[in-house]
């Protein structure tokens, strides 16, 4: 790579050189210097940062501090080394004429924790040492105990689902939705504006509420109304019997997860789901531990500007979930290191094994996680700079396959088979091994193996999500994105269920048992009212030597002897079973 051309310093002012002091030393070569490519470091996988990062400090981080106590100078700023390892920061004022290079504070509302934290420390490029044999590295032993770490109340479906959807949730979610209700009602201009005929909701409201929406995953109509028309072919008995139209509705259109915020406050749009999110992630980590092998995938819902990461098992449970908005300033640098250091905080030094794509792997994140006692496993893009060039640029018939190793025992290897794949794992190597493929006997590398057989955690549960969909384009976002995750609770309880069990019910017998539930079983049908004025006349029959003409057919001048008749009609006819005794009672 050609190199930069290098441009001398500036000098600074000599009053503000005596203010900084020796870190002004530092600030000038961040600022002015860009000498080599050898000293760029490598925070970020998509960007050109120079070695020394200054990143502003949290406005919200130390509120006890004054502006005299933080300098005259106008701002502060932490100061990070990349090429030291691990990096060196050291807090200074920042002068006042190098106040416009800091950026600016992000304001009250921040995203998720990942984003706010430091830079994740990597190697500098410059000093990974690129070998053809691999290193001896004593594997990494799994510790963790995978299974339920507490049992539902009973054995059936609601047990497990109520497991996960707790009553607490709802009683959040009935809190929210009651006060965002009457805020929408104080705001009403029109006298007859149909949320002014809201009545507050409770949990059992809220359980119709959710067994409804579950159920027209079941049964799909080209909008709410069609479910309570009463017109053929539309006639549901089951609608209009658990809710009114109306009435589900208004709950459709008040659905709240988080506290209305201020009036004219600017909010992140990610906290109107944030609480209902945190609770998912506080139950699933107090109910189950996962198996060994774990994927990170991108959702396959990232309307309105979203994205939604899971981290998932391969069999499609959901263990957690991240959701950012496309726009968000935090996510520039290194937004994928970070996407995978969030949803995987609490499992590290356990000794898992992580699964994921090209947009998120690289040579320094397999790196951090393998300090944490974390495998990492996944196909690689070829435009990452810590990538070894000897193996990028290698030119490989079909089969051929090359390989680099580092000193920690980090794999990059090219094969080619159809096409060329580019792979990074810390936890196999480009070992062929023998698969079957249609019946035929193939090779292919350990790690290619391992990752085709684990990383479709996220597919599987998009899969299980398509069988019973629940999309329509007038829910507002949060709405809808909040009823993606209660689509993703009952496909968690119906895995928990299927492996604590040993069940082989199937999904949708599951979901219909739930439905039940919730909706507070089938409807109590009205018993048939018989008025004891009304005598009803009832057939009997005769032998054969008391056969008598059906009268009924004597009226259409036809004859035929039958031995039915009727007991309590004068003179006791002789009737046809079929139609006659119906006709000459006038019974419908």
């Amino acid at each position: 790579m050609p190199k930069r051309p290098s441009k001398s310093p500036t000098p600074l002012n000599e009053s503000k050189r005596r203010q900084v002091e020796t870190p002004e030393e530092i600030m000038e070569v961040v600022l002015h210097s860009t000498s080599d490519e050898e000293d760029l470091g490598h925070f970020s996988d998509d960007s050109d940062d120079p070695t020394l990062r200054i990143q502003e400090m949290s406005s919200g981080s130390d509120s006890s501090d004054s502006e005299e106590e933080r300098g005259k100078s106008g701002k502060t700023g932490t100061i990070f080394d990349a090429s030291r390892n691990p990096p060196v920061s050291s807090t200074v004022p920042v002068p006042s004429d190098l106040a416009d290079i800091l950026p600016e504070p992000s304001g009250s509302n921040p995203l998720p924790d990942p984003f706010l934290q430091p830079s994740l420390s990597v190697p500098n490029p410059s000093l990974i040492i690129w070998q053809d044999d691999k290193p001896t590295i004593p594997p990494i032993p799994f510790t963790g105990n995978p299974g339920l770490k507490v049992k539902p109340p009973g054995t059936d479906p609601i047990h497990y689902f109520l497991m996960l959807a707790a009553i607490e949730l709802m009683e959040l979610i009935v809190a929210r939705t009651n006060a965002y209700a009457h805020r929408l009602i104080s705001a009403a201009t029109a006298p007859r504006a149909r949320i002014l005929q809201w009545r507050d909701i409770t949990v059992a409201d809220f359980k119709k509420f959710l067994g409804l929406i579950y159920l027209m995953g079941h049964v799909v109509l080209p909008s709410h109304y069609h479910y309570w028309r009463q017109i053929f072919p539309y006639n549901f008995p089951t609608f209009p019997s658990v809710m009114s139209r109306d009435r589900f509705l208004r709950i459709l259109r008040c659905l709240h997860f988080a506290e209305p915020p201020p009036t004219n406050s600017q909010v992140e749009p990610v906290n109107k789901i944030r609480p209902l999110l945190n609770f998912f992630h506080d139950k699933m980590e107090s109910v189950y531990y996962p198996q060994k092998e774990l994927s990170i995938h991108e959702a396959a819902m990232h309307k309105y500007g979203l994205k939604l990461y899971m981290l998932s098992q391969p069999n499609g449970l959901v263990l957690k979930i991240l959701v950012t908005g496309s726009k968000d300033q935090h996510v520039s640098k290194r937004h994928a290191a970070k996407v995978v250091r969030y949803l995987i905080d609490n499992m590290l030094k356990v000794g898992h094994s992580i699964y994921a794509d090209n947009l998120y792997n690289s040579v320094p994140l397999a790196h951090e996680l393998l300090k944490d006692n974390t495998y990492l496993t996944g196909t690689l893009a070829k435009k990452r700079k810590d990538n070894p060039p000897e193996v990028i640029e290698s030119k490989l018939n079909p089969g051929e396959l090359k390989e680099k190793f580092t000193d920690k025992g980090i794999s990059v290897f090219k094969w080619r088979a159809k096409r060329d794949v580019i792979m990074v794992s810390s936890e196999f190597d480009g070992h062929m091994e023998s698969i079957q493929v249609k019946g035929k006997d193939s090779q292919k590398p350990e790690a290619i193996i391992n990752y085709n057989k684990f990383i479709g955690g996220v597919d599987r549960s998009d899969q299980l999500l398509a069988y019973c969909p629940f999309e329509r384009k007038t829910l507002r976002w949060y709405a809808k994105v909040g009823i993606h995750i209660f689509h993703i609770i009952m496909n968690n309880s119906y895995q928990l269920f299927q492996k604590n069990t040993g069940s082989n019910m199937k999904l949708l017998d599951f979901r219909d048992r739930v439905i039940v539930e919730l909706l507070g079983g089938p409807p109590q049908l009205p018993e048939p009212v018989i008025h004891p004025a009304v005598a009803v006349h009832l057939p009997s029959k005769v032998s054969h030597a008391e056969k008598k003409r059906c009268r009924r057919c004597y009226e259409k001048k036809k004859r035929k002897d039958v031995q039915i008749i009727c007991p309590r009609c004068p003179g006791k006819p002789g009737l046809c079973m079929e139609p006659c005794f119906r006709e000459f009672h006038n019974y419908p």
